[in-house]
Parts: structure tokens; C-alpha cells; sequence
């Protein structure tokens, strides 16, 4: 025991001897605060001491060597080494006196290139001992304590820091102290003020001139700003009021300096403009600069070396920019001239930032000295700037760059100037204008004014006159006006005239100036527009509008009672379209130009002769005397019309058909003579052709509204009335979107989107079947090869198109969808055509034809509504089918039913088994979809799979489409989705009647007039009346879930057309008529006829069943408001007098309907 306790007092005694010899080593006498100076240098003062101890007990270094007390040191900071530095004051004074402990805290200013060190304040904790106790004072950039010791008194100060110096340390009296602050605080609100005035103004240029260099120099100047702020030690104050967090003074740092760096190099590559010189050399830097947009961000990460990577940066491209800028000066590049100032500071401030970095702390010159340089540089770079953007030579390029663009702008626009001062009387008008007008050159310029309205039209000149005078009178407003100036061979050429007055003294215009523009062409174009508004371009002849207005004035002179020698006739050339097509459109122009040449002839003064649309033509016939005589007029124009044409060394033999209207009672409209007459031409072309038909009140019924209701279906096909919607058809596997249907719309511009059983059958019998087939086939294909090219191309959807039985005969079938499939490069099997068991059945040899060259030729084939027809299966067996459709009958029932269910469940095994895909028709609700899907029915179709869509509203859709599982919802209800949220949506579909459809017709009813050879067809269109009456219409779409769309787009637009008025001409005389010879211009166009065969059989009476799409409407629930529904009438009328007409029963349902769009 006792030699433990001496091995105790021996290792006190040396630790003892320890810190004796610290002491004697480091501790030197203490400070003085009775120093002369404003402040003392505490460097020689300090004394350190360095240990791995965290408490350790030393020597005061303000107590005499003799007289030895001890202060013990606690460490505060993280080890494993602990850094002190010790001073001593005393005051040796009769008085107190207080001093100020001031030790600068890192900044730019000895940080270092290469490793920078971090900034902030170098004091971790303090230990004082004997009389001092210190105050913290807040002084920007440095750490300071103040104290006071009373007389004789004396005290010691421990720092614990984070090196093994405080540079710059100092003791101050608080007064200097104090006198020195707001010094500094003067210099440093003088400098910042400054320079945020100059970002200011550098982005102010820009709003001058939008140049991507004042945005680099702005950019610069603002991050140099903050480096000014974190510099000056304002930043720390900043961050604590911002209380930011997340931001210290290390990624403080790095984010302005990367900041810097970057718009530096933007700098450089916007004012040399590198990327018109180089453009390679300026994309490479513009890049790099955009990449070290980055460095800010990374700053947050490491912010030591994001600050080294910066300061390198920087100086590269300030000598690098400083070479390239010297390099063009000497090119002789003008903005180089004033730009190498600018990158001369740049550099200069380069090289005092880096002396700074790399230099002792301990010079507290050098921070001022930074700040105030870097305030010079921004000086400077803002009067280059000023100088670039309002130097005298920019404005002087800008202006004539500007009158040279507008001189250059007047000449291509073949604009010329016109200038007249009043007071002076003098006229100054363009010298192109005189080569324009072909004239001498100095006629308009040497004699002014006077030559100028010289050469005006006599009938132009007091207009103009006035209009210069109001002008100059009002000594303000606008001249414009048109006329007419004298060419040198004599003709005449329009001008447009725009000036503006611009006012004098007293309110008079001092000077009148603006332009001339020759106008010759459009004013032209419009008296040809104004002429074919009202004359045929084939023939010459008055057209239809022209035609009823003279038919109007003319009813309107008439006496009451009528006379009795005023006729409308209708003519129309029988088997004209036969010999159309045959020769072709020139061919059949030029036949039309001769007709109507006859016609004039045969014409008296008095008579009207117009061309209406297709090959008809009218005359307003008057017996003016005896010898006239209307029946001897219609014979003489059927000779005239029987007479033989020679086109191209062929005779041509024609026909015509007139129905004649008696004008009885003057009270009667124009419009409904044109009726009259339609109907009883309508009768002639039933008698046969080249006969003759006059009006009878008794002849007024349904065949009114056929004519009608078939003019109108015309006119919707040239019209472009004719759309096709597309109903959505799903897998019931997964539910996503595999193809559409084709359903065909009719968009009647009163009565808005009209369902198929409103037209189709008319349509059949006319023969218009087939070319309203071949637009939906057209239109689908465009449409298919559109979705299959943006959308889907590794997963093409498919469109089903249906064709009609006078498709399947028609020759030209193969040849359509042939050019369909090579013009759109659609995929093999994504077209698919479909027919019905009654349309193969009715032409077997034929259909199995047409399927093998279908599936030649890559197109699908699918049997429509199997299970209502024959359901032959040697028909599946024989004919290449590759799709059956199964009729909704069996879907809606099949639930309810179980012999439905078993058939239902035997179609699907039996089409699968023949390598058959089945759709389901009529999907209603999801109970149907899952029972389908347990049979392994492939598609669906149906109101629950979606509605009739519009081609935009599938792109807008399928824009849209997602096909990633993760979604966790189907194709088919983000098309839905998509499609409900379409602004324009479709209005709902109507079905009407033909007397509906006639009503609606305005005064143009009848443009088309009445067009048809068809005799047989004509009969057929009004044959028997079916048993029944049409299906009903389209029922109500109720609203479903997710699916809310149920209506569809804009509301039907009403038709206005002015009414055309022409003063009274006099007719032609006919000794003037142009010879059967004669070859007129043919019609780009062609003409409008689209008429039938006479010899053509009659077609067998089919019943009108509407589409897939109207009859999966929900059978339950009243229609909405926005839905009309009507049942249609019967078109189709039998053609004994209305007293003999009879029903006759039916011994069995006609086969179905198959028309384009229908199911």
C-alpha cells in the first residue's frame, strides 16, 4: 500500500514538471489593454497547446512565473486531438478599460484552390479565468467578445479552434472598433448597392433587346452579388433569419461559385456569338455550360469539391475567354473591340481571386480589395453591354436592316408607295408602278397628279377624288378605295388603294401616304366567282338559282287570272350516265354543251333556259302567240335532243324525258312549280323513255316525298353527309380493344344525324346502295391505316365493313378493295368484310367467288347474323369464312333460356372446332360478358362494350390508350373514358320518315331536281308497301358506369342561302346557238349525274332492319329529351292509284337487309 501511494505522488510530481515546462515554453507575459493604438496584433500573445485529453489542467499565463495558479481546459470539440491557444490580459491603467476580442472567421481569403477550407468561425468553445468575462458581439464575417478589467486587474483566455492558429486575430478598444464597423458596413453597402443596380440593368437589356447574352451577363452578376453577400459575411445573418437548414455556408458556397463558373462560360459563348463562327466549337461549350448548371446541385452533396471544381473552371474559361476574344479582336471582329475590355477585367479579377485564395488570412487587405475588383468587373461588363445594345452603329444597321426588310417586303407583295402633300399639290407614286402599267418611265413621276387621274377610269375618278378630299378635310381616317388604271396597250388593271392622312396645321391632313396594290387578279376571281354562282360552266347556261329567280319575277308580273300559255319543263337526258362512264367526263361535257346548245335554239326570245345539276335541264316556255304551242315545243326538243352527236368519228344517240308543270294561279312559288314539274317527270321516265308527262294535281302523294327524300340522299353523297362512326368491339378475355364495326351515318344538315333505316332502304332501291358502300369502304380503309400506323402496328387493330347484295354483283367490288389495301398498306387480315347468311344464300356461285379472292387478296371474311337466316352449315363448310357473328338474339336471351344457352354454347365449340373466331352481338350488361367468356367466346360487341364513335373521337382515344397490365383497367374503358370527355360529342341518332326528311327541305329542295334513268328502279320505288312497318327507331341510351357518353356531337346547323337576283338580260337569240359541232371547254369537274339504267331488272323488295348498334339499345327506359325517335314510314308505295292500293300478305320475311353499316 505504501508503495502504490508513492508511485502516485511521483507521477503527480511529473506532471508537475509537465506543465512547468509547457509554460516556459509557450506562455509569454500577458497583453496590455492600456496599447496606444487603435488595436494589437494578438499573435505573440497566444500561446498553443495541443492534446489528446480532453480536461487538462495549465498554467495561467497571466500570473507571474512565482506566483502559479492554474485554469483547467475542457475540451468541447470531437477529437482525438484538441487545439488551444491561450492569451493574457491585464491593465495597467489607474482606470477600466474595455477591449474587444476580434478573430476573423474563414472566408475566400486564404481558402485554398485546390482543398478549399471550409468557411465559418475557427472558435470552438472559450475558457476564461481571473477578472474577464466575455460578451459575444455580432460583427459581420468575424467572431468578437468584449471585456473590461478594472484597474490592476488581470485574466486569462483559452480559444479551443480548429487549427493551430487564429489568423488575424486582434484586440480592439471599442470605441475604433465600433468607428471601423461602420466604416466597413459604408464600403460594403456602397459595393453591393452598386452591383445589384448593375444585374438589374443587365436584365433590363434584355427587355430592350432579347439577346441571350444579357441573360448570361445577368445571370453572372447575380451570383457574383451573392459571392459578394457570403464574402462580406451577410450570408450567416441571412440564413438564421431565413432559418434554411438544409443551407450552410459550405454548400452556400459551392452553389455561387459553380453559379459563377457556368453563366462565365454562357457568357463567353452569347457575346462572341462562338456558334455563328463555330458553330461546332459553340454547341460543345454551350453544352458544357448547361451541364454545369449541375455543379450548383451537386454542391449539396459534396460541397468541398464541387467549390475546387469551380474555382477551376472559372479560371480556365477566364483565360481561355480572355485568348479567344484577343484572338478575334485581332480577326477584327466588331463586337470583339469592345468586349476585350470586358474580358481583360475578367482575368484581371481572375488572378487577385486566386493571389487571395492561395495568400495568408492574415492580410486583411485582400478581402476589400476582392469585393471592390469584382465591383469593377460588373462596372465594366454593364458599359460593354450598354454599348452593344445602343451603339450608334447597331441602331444605324437596325434601321436600314429594317427599311431595307420593308423596301424588299413592298416589292414582293407588288405594293406601291402612294404619297400626296395638299399643300404642296404634289403626287408621288412608286416608278414600278409605271413598269406595271407598261407606260413610259417618268409619265406619272413628271406630271403628278394630273397624269395619275388621267389614267383612272373616267367611271372611278370622282370617287377617288371624293375620298382624298374627306381625308384631307378631316385631316385624319383611313383612304381606301378601288379603280381602275389605264394599261399601255389600252386595258385596264384594278388597284387597291390604303393610305393614312396624317394631320397638319388648322386640322387639315398635311401629308396623305400608303400604297397601291394591283388587285387585277382577285377582282377578277370574283366576277368569275359572281358568274358561276349563277351560270353553268359547261353549258353557259343559267343555272338553277338563276333559273328560279327569273321564275319568280316572272309569277310575279303575271296577271290574275294567269295567262294560259306559261310552262315549267323539266328535261332530262335518259341513259345519260350509261354513256358517261362509258367515255368518259370530257365526253360527257361535251354532250351536255351541245344539248344545251339545241335547247337555246329551240328556245324562243322570250323563254328561259338553265342547266340544273346531274344531265337535267329547264325552260320557262311562254305561247306569246298562236303559232306557239306547248306540245309542238316538247316535240321539237325531243327531236332536237334525238338528233345524232359525233364525238371522236362516233355517232351518239340520246333520249330525254320531260315532265312539264302548267303555271295556273300566279300565287303559286317557284319552288313548288319546280315540284310540280319533278313529278311529272318523274311520271315520263316511268312510261319510258323520251316520253312526255304533264302535271296533275291528283299526281301530288308519297311520290312527292320520294323524289324528295332520294334528291336528298343525293346530294348527301356529293356532299360529303355520308360518315362513317365506328363501334368499339372488345376480347372478353381481357377486355381490351381488338377492332370496330363500320356503321354508316347520314348527317342531314336539319335534322342532324340520321339513323340507317331512315335512307337505307330508298337507297336499295334507287341503286344508290353502291355508292354509299364504296364511301364507307373508302372512308373505314383511310381510317384503319391511320390507327394501324400511329397506334398499334405490332397489335393492328381490325375494321368490319359490311357489304350489300348490289356490292356482291357489282364488278368493280374486287377492284375497290384491292386499291383500298394498296394505298393504305393495311395489315393482312385487319380488314374484314362481312355478310350475311341470307346474302350468301341468295348468290351462292357468286359469294364463293368473291370470298376466294378475298382471302387472295389478305381480306377477312365474316358470316353476319348467324343463326337468323338459313344457318347452313355446309355453307361453313364450303365457304371460307373466318369470323361468325352471332346475332343478339341469342345473347340476350340465352340467360333466361336454356335451349338458347345450349345453341349459344354449341355455336362457339362448333366455330372453334372449324378454326372459326366468334363475336357476340348485343353485349348488355357484365352478366352477359362473364357467361360469354366461360364459353370461350373471342370478341364482343354491344351498347355494354361501347357506343357508335366518331373517326376523332377514336384518335382522341387512342392518344390516350394504356396497354400496361399495371393500370388494372381495360382498353375499353379508357376509350370510353377518353371519349365521354370530348368536347365535341355527336348528337343522338334520329330515325324519320321520308314525309320528315321532305319537310325539312328549304328552298335549294329541289337544286339537284330530279335525276334518274332507272325507269325499273323508279317502279320498284313505288311498289308494294310491306306488310309491316319499319322497325322502330333507335331507343334511348341510358348512361352506364364509367361509360357516360351518351350522345354525340355538334347540334345540326341550319342552312341559309341568300337569295340570288339578277336585273333582267335579254335572252339569247337562237341564230346565235353554237352548232352541234361545236367543242366546248369541258368541266374540270365533270358533270353531276348519277343516274340508273332503264333496262335494269327490278330488285327484289328487301325489309329495312337498322344496325347492330341501334338495335343493341337497351329495351328498358323512356329515351332521353336529346333524342328524337320516330317511326319511319314506308318509303316504298305500290304504283296502282292510291283508290286500288291494297295490302297483300306476305307468305314469308324477305330476307334481311345487308347494306354497308346495317347488321
Amino acid at each position: 500500500m505504501g508503495s502504490f501511494a508513492s508511485l502516485v505522488r511521483l507521477m503527480a510530481l511529473g506532471v508537475i514538471v509537465v506543465l512547468l515546462g509547457i509554460r516556459a515554453t509557450f506562455a509569454l507575459g500577458p497583453a496590455d489593454l492600456a496599447f496606444t493604438a487603435s488595436n494589437l496584433d494578438l499573435s505573440p500573445y497566444l500561446a498553443w497547446l495541443e492534446t489528446e485529453v480532453r480536461d487538462i489542467p495549465i498554467e495561467r499565463p497571466d500570473v507571474e512565473s512565482d506566483k502559479k495558479q492554474f485554469m483547467t481546459l475542457r475540451g468541447k470539440g470531437s477529437g482525438p486531438l484538441f487545439h488551444w491557444l491561450a492569451a493574457g490580459f491585464k491593465n495597467s491603467s489607474d482606470k477600466d478599460l474595455s477591449a474587444v476580442i476580434v478573430v476573423p472567421d474563414q472566408g475566400f481569403v486564404g481558402s485554398g484552390l485546390r482543398f478549399p477550407k471550409p468557411l465559418g468561425g475557427r472558435i470552438v468553445s472559450i475558457t476564461t479565468a481571473g477578472s474577464i468575462t466575455l460578451e459575444p458581439l455580432e460583427l459581420a464575417g468575424k467572431s468578437a467578445f468584449s471585456f473590461t478589467l478594472p484597474p490592476g486587474g488581470s485574466g486569462a483566455v483559452a480559444f479551443e479552434t480548429l487549427s493551430r492558429t487564429l489568423p488575424g486575430a486582434a484586440l480592439w478598444h471599442r470605441a475604433d472598433l465600433d468607428a471601423q464597423k461602420d466604416y466597413l458596413a459604408f464600403f460594403r453597402g456602397a459595393i453591393l448597392g452598386i452591383s445589384a443596380l448593375l444585374t438589374a440593368a443587365m436584365f433590363a437589356l434584355y427587355g430592350f433587346r432579347s439577346r441571350p447574352v444579357f441573360l448570361a451577363a445577368g445571370g453572372f452578376a447575380l451570383a457574383s452579388v451573392a459571392f459578394m453577400v457570403l464574402e462580406a459575411g451577410h450570408l450567416p445573418l441571412l440564413i438564421d433569419a431565413l432559418q434554411a437548414p438544409i443551407l450552410n455556408l459550405q454548400n452556400a458556397r459551392s452553389v455561387i461559385e459553380g453559379t459563377m463558373a457556368a453563366f462565365l462560360l454562357l457568357l463567353l459563348v452569347s457575346q462572341t456569338e462562338l456558334r455563328r463562327l463555330s458553330p461546332v466549337l459553340g454547341n460543345l461549350l454551350g453544352i458544357i455550360g448547361g451541364l454545369l448548371m449541375a455543379l450548383p446541385i451537386y454542391g449539396f452533396a459534396e460541397p468541398l469539391l464541387a467549390a475546387a471544381i469551380a474555382r477551376a473552371v472559372f479560371v480556365v474559361v477566364a483565360v481561355g475567354g480572355f485568348l479567344l476574344v484577343f484572338w478575334l479582336w485581332q480577326r477584327g471582329e466588331i463586337k470583339a473591340e469592345t468586349s476585350l475590355v470586358a474580358w481583360s477585367a475578367i482575368l484581371l479579377w481572375t488572378f487577385v481571386a486566386a493571389v487571395s485564395a492561395l495568400s495568408d488570412a492574415t492580410n486583411a487587405v485582400l478581402s476589400p480589395i476582392l469585393l471592390s475588383s469584382l465591383c469593377a468587373v460588373l462596372v465594366i461588363l454593364g458599359f460593354t453591354l450598354t454599348h452593344y445594345a445602343f451603339s450608334q452603329g447597331y441602331l444605324t444597321r437596325h434601321f436600314f436592316r429594317e427599311a431595307g426588310r420593308r423596301a424588299l417586303a413592298l416589292a414582293g407583295a407588288r405594293a406601291y408607295v402612294w404619297d400626296w402633300q395638299p399643300a404642296e399639290g404634289e403626287l408621288h407614286v412608286s416608278e414600278e408602278i409605271e413598269r406595271a402599267l407598261g407606260l413610259p418611265a417618268g409619265l406619272i413621276a413628271d406630271a403628278g397628279a394630273e397624269a395619275f387621274i388621267e389614267l383612272m377610269h373616267p367611271a372611278d375618278r370622282s370617287a377617288y377624288l371624293a375620298a382624298v378630299e374627306e381625308a384631307e378635310a378631316e385631316g385624319r381616317g383611313n383612304i381606301e378605295r378601288e379603280f381602275r388604271l389605264r394599261h399601255g396597250d389600252g386595258s385596264y388593271r384594278w388597284f387597291q388603294l390604303r393610305a393614312r392622312a396624317m394631320p397638319g396645321h388648322g386640322r387639315r391632313a398635311a401629308r396623305c401616304i400608303g400604297t397601291l396594290v394591283d388587285v387585277t387578279v382577285t377582282k377578277e376571281a370574283e366576277e368569275r366567282l359572281l358568274t358561276d354562282a349563277v351560270y353553268d360552266r359547261v353549258t353557259g347556261l343559267p343555272n338553277r338559282a338563276l333559273f328560279v329567280d327569273r321564275l319568280t319575277r316572272a309569277l310575279a308580273g303575271l296577271g290574275a287570272p294567269a295567262e294560259a300559255g306559261t310552262f315549267v319543263l323539266l328535261i332530262d337526258v335518259d341513259r345519260f350516265k350509261v354513256v358517261n362512264d362509258a367515255m368518259g367526263h370530257d365526253a360527257g361535257d361535251n354532250l351536255l354543251h351541245v344539248i344545251g346548245r339545241r335547247l337555246l335554239a329551240e328556245a324562243g326570245p322570250l323563254d328561259s333556259v338553265a342547266r340544273l345539276p346531274g344531265d337535267q335541264f329547264a325552260i320557262l316556255f311562254f305561247e306569246a302567240s298562236e303559232d306557239r304551242d306547248i306540245a309542238e315545243f316538247t316535240d321539237s326538243i325531243l327531236r332536237a335532243i334525238a338528233r345524232p352527236i359525233m364525238l371522236d368519228t362516233q355517232e351518239i344517240f340520246l333520249t330525254a324525258s320531260i315532265g312539264v308543270a302548267h303555271v295556273r294561279d300566279p300565287a303559286q312559288s317557284a319552288e313548288q312549280l319546280m315540284k310540280d314539274a319533278a313529278i311529272a317527270l318523274y311520271e315520263a321516265k316511268r312510261r319510258g323513255s323520251g316520253t312526255v308527262e304533264v302535271f296533275q294535281t291528283s299526281m301530288r302523294d308519297d311520290r312527292a316525298e320520294l323524289v324528295v327524300l332520294e334528291q336528298e340522299l343525293r346530294r348527301a353523297i356529293e356532299r360529303d353527309e355520308i360518315e362513317v362512326h365506328y363501334q368499339p368491339i372488345a376480347r372478353l378475355a381481357d377486355m381490351n380493344l381488338a377492332g370496330f364495326e363500320a356503321l354508316v351515318r347520314w348527317r342531314h344538315p336539319t335534322l342532324g344525324l340520321l339513323a340507317p333505316e331512315s335512307f337505307i332502304g330508298l337507297a336499295e332501291q334507287t341503286g344508290m346502295i353502291k355508292d354509299i358502300g364504296r364511301v364507307v369502304l373508302n372512308e373505314a380503309g383511310r381510317q384503319l391505316g391511320i390507327w394501324q400506323r400511329s397506334f398499334r402496328a405490332r397489335e393492328p387493330l381490325f375494321v368490319a365493313v359490311n357489304i350489300s347484295s348490289a356490292q356482291l354483283i357489282e364488278s368493280s367490288l374486287i377492284d375497290d378493295i384491292k386499291l383500298v389495301l394498296h394505298r393504305e398498306g393495311l395489315a393482312r387480315g385487319s380488314l374484314k368484310i362481312e355478310m350475311t347468311e341470307s346474302l350468301v344464300m341468295q348468290y351462292p356461285e357468286r359469294a364463293l367467288q368473291i370470298l376466294e379472292r378475298f382471302r387472295e387478296l389478305g381480306v377477312g371474311v365474316a358470316c353476319d347474323d348467324f343463326g337468323t337466316g338459313y344457318s347452313s352449315l355446309s355453307s361453313l363448310r364450303k365457304l371460307p369464312f373466318d369470323t361468325l357473328k352471332v346475332d343478339r338474339s341469342f345473347v340476350t336471351s340465352h340467360a333466361q333460356d336454356q335451349r338458347a344457352a345450349i345453341i349459344m354454347e354449341s355455336i362457339i365449340a362448333m366455330a372453334h372446332a372449324l378454326g372459326l373466331m366468334v363475336v357476340a352481338e348485343g353485349i348488355e350488361n357484365q352478366e352477359q360478358v362473364d357467361t360469354l367468356g366461360m364459353l370461350n367466346c373471342d370478341l364482343g360487341q354491344g351498347f355494354f362494350i361501347g357506343k357508335p364513335m366518331t373517326a376523332r373521337q377514336v384518335n382522341d382515344a387512342l392518344n390516350g390508350l394504356p396497354y400496361a397490365s399495371s393500370t388494372g383497367r381495360t382498353a375499353i374503358t379508357w376509350l370510353w373514358e377518353r371519349a365521354a370527355k370530348d368536347p365535341h360529342q355527336e348528337p343522338s341518332l334520329r330515325a324519320v320518315t321520308s314525309a320528315s326528311i321532305a319537310e325539312s327541305a328549304d328552298a335549294d329542295l329541289f337544286e339537284d331536281a330530279f335525276v334518274e334513268e332507272d325507269t325499273a328502279s323508279y317502279s320498284e320505288a313505288i311498289g308494294p308497301a310491306p306488310e309491316t312497318g319499319s322497325p322502330p327507331g333507335h331507343a334511348a341510351m341510358a348512361s352506364r358506369g364509367n361509360w357516360p357518353m351518351t350522345g354525340y356531337g355538334p347540334t345540326p346547323q341550319e342552312l341559309e342561302e341568300d337569295a340570288i337576283a339578277e336585273p333582267e338580260a335579254p335572252e339569247p337569240h337562237p341564230e346565235d346557238a353554237v352548232q352541234d359541232d361545236e367543242t366546248p371547254v369541258a368541266d374540270e369537274h365533270g358533270p353531276d349525274a348519277e343516274t340508273g339504267d332503264p333496262d335494269a331488272p327490278d330488285t327484289e323488295e328487301t325489309a329495312l332492319e337498322p344496325d347492330s348498334s341501334d338495335e343493341d339499345a337497351p329495351d328498358a327506359g323512356e329515351p332521353p329529351p336529346s333524342e328524337v325517335t320516330v317511326e319511319p314510314a314506308a318509303i316504298a308505295r305500290r304504283s296502282e292509284p292510291p283508290s286500288k292500293r291494297r295490302r297483300k300478305k306476305r307468305k314469308r320475311k324477305p330476307p334481311a337487309s345487308t347494306v354497308p353499316g346495317v347488321d
